[in-house]
This record gives C-alpha cells, structure tokens and sequence, in this order.
C-alpha cells in the first residue's frame, strides 16, 4: 500500500519537539491555541425535516468550495476549524463551515442532535453548495466531522451527488465501539469525561425541549459509553440501541464503498483514536482510499511553527485535493 506521502512526495512531518507526545499535543491545541478570527457571516439554513443548521460562510466569487465539518461538540469557531477556513480561502476557495445541530450556540427544533454517523446534513450542505453553481467541491472533516464525511461517501457510493472532486478526513475515529472503550481507559479518561459532561447537559436540554421523549432520571452517574449509547445516543439518531447505534456510527463498516479520491489523516499518537481507526485494511483493498499515518500530530493538532499558522494536516489536504482539482 502506498501511502499519502509516497505518493506525492509530501515531508515527514516532525512538530516541535515540546509537542512531541500525543497528550501534551492534543490538550495543547484544544485549549491553548489562538488564532485571529475568521470574518465569517452567519447564514440559517432550513433543512428538509423542519429543523435548521448555522453555517459560516467565506465568498469571493469562486469556483470552488470547501465544505468543513468540525468535531464532536466542536463549532465553526474551533482554531483547527478557522485556521483550515483562512487557508484554503487565502487560496482561491470559497468555504462553507458548517455547525452540527446544537453545535452553534443555539438549540435546534428536533428530537435529535447529531453523531458520528449522521450524514443527512452533510448531504444537505453539499446540495445547498451545488445550488450556488460551485464547480468544485472538496470535504475536510477534523474528529467527528471526518467520520461523517466518510461515512456519507460510503453510504452513497458511486451516487455521489454534487461535484465533490476529493474529500480529506483529519484525526477521524473509524470505530465508535472501539473509540469509546478506549476513552475509559487510564490517563484517556479524562477525555472521555470531558466530552460525556459536555453531552450529558445536552440531553439535559433536549430533554427538557422535549417532555417525555428522553429518561434522564440518572444521568449524572453514567460513566460508561455504553450505557449512554444505549440510553440517548440511540434513540436521538432513532436507533434501537448501542449496538446499533455503533454500526451506524463506524466508518470501517462502509469504507470500501468509498468511490471519491480520500485521504484519512490519523496521527499514531493520538491519545482518542483506538487501533481500529487506522484501517490499512480498508485502505489497501479500495483505490480511492488513501491513509497517512505521521508518528506525531495528537487529536486534531498537527501543529507546527508558527503555532497559530495553519497545521500539517490542513497543508496536507490542500496538496491532496489539489491533486484532483483537473
């Protein structure tokens, strides 16, 4: 299997060496890196099931757009998210960053929320972005929002709507079985308990947007994914349970499905990321699929001077996409 970097001849990618261990990387960059604001404007677009969905918008007049998807319980307004934004449209794109449901500040009119394996906004956006008459569309996803990229273009196969001419996922977990166990283990705890807090208060809301319609009798001393999984994640993606939920959620269940030029972009020392999300399997058996694997980048990092410049990973994807542009 030739990797990313064989392929185009992209640089080893060495970070400064105080970032050189994954946690100290990834705790850097979620809650230390600053970055100049992006002079996005707000747009409210309604979706087909009566709901709506916040995106960020960057225009001047091209032909191609970026569509980015953030991280679980991310926003548009993440560094990582504004940092890609600037890049690329310094470039010649125009971007479309798009914010999950609940995800820009307000709650949303559904008895839903979003996950992992949620693609139906994606589509929508890719739709909404065609409409504009964009010739080219390139996808980059960080975390959560990879995932769904992948999982989209795997579900709809060769029937890729839009002209989607490649698609980058950054430090996507590919299993949300195995990435949710590997969150209650040692040090990786602390991570899985900062998002699980962040979600419980959203069901907490949910809940009380919708009477009835969610048990949170107990929720404050769930500390297993699962048993979240089985009891809310589930039923907000109207699932009959963690099982199923996990199916839904995985990407390794349709990556050979995959039929856009992709690059998944995990780092090896990502502390959130299992074994199962580095799928050399599932990329050596499919030709549209491309994996780079660097020793260091952490979760959603990749840092490298200056700090608050754009990361390698977003570097990366533009030399990526740009392969395909012709």
């Amino acid at each position: 299997m030739k990797t990313f970097n064989e392929v185009i001849g992209i640089k080893n990618y060495r970070p400064p060496f105080w970032l050189r261990n994954g946690h100290i990387h990834t705790i850097f960059a979620s809650k230390f890196l600053k970055t100049d604001l992006v002079p996005y404007f707000r747009e409210r677009w309604d979706t087909p099931d009566g709901d709506f969905i916040d995106v960020d918008l960057l225009q001047d007049n091209n032909k191609k757009v970026l569509v980015i998807g953030h991280g679980l319980e991310g926003s548009s307004e993440r560094p990582y998210v504004q940092t890609a934004a600037r890049y690329f449209f310094e470039r010649g794109w125009d971007v479309i960053a798009w914010n999950s449901r609940s995800c820009s500040g307000e709650m949303n009119l559904r008895p839903k929320l979003y996950s992992h394996g949620d693609t139906a906004d994606l589509n929508f956006v890719v739709s909404r972005a065609t409409e504009m008459d964009y010739e080219k569309i390139a996808l980059v996803g960080f975390s959560m929002g990879g995932a769904i990229i992948l999982n989209g273009l795997g579900r709809q196969g060769s029937k890729v709507k839009g002209p989607i001419v490649a698609a980058v996922a950054i430090s996507a977990p590919c299993d949300i079985r195995a990435a949710s166990q590997n969150l209650e283990k040692g040090f990786k705890k602390l991570y899985g308990k900062y998002f699980l807090d962040k979600l419980k208060e959203k069901v907490k809301l949910k809940a009380a947007q919708f009477p009835g319609f969610l048990d949170t009798h107990g929720i404050d001393s769930i500390k297993r994914w699962r048993e979240f999984d089985e009891r809310f994640s589930a039923p907000l993606n109207g699932l009959s349970g963690a099982d199923s939920f996990y199916e839904f959620s995985s990407a390794n269940e349709r990556l050979d499905q995959i039929r856009i030029p992709t690059l998944i972009i995990n780092a090896l020392d990502d502390p959130i990321l299992s074994d199962q999300d580095y799928p050399r399997e599932g990329i050596k058996s499919n030709k549209y699929l491309q994996g780079y694997f660097p020793k260091f980048g952490g979760h959603v990092g990749f840092l490298q001077y200056p700090i608050d410049g754009p990361s390698h990973a977003e570097q990366a994807a533009l030399q990526f996409i740009s392969q395909f542009l012709d």
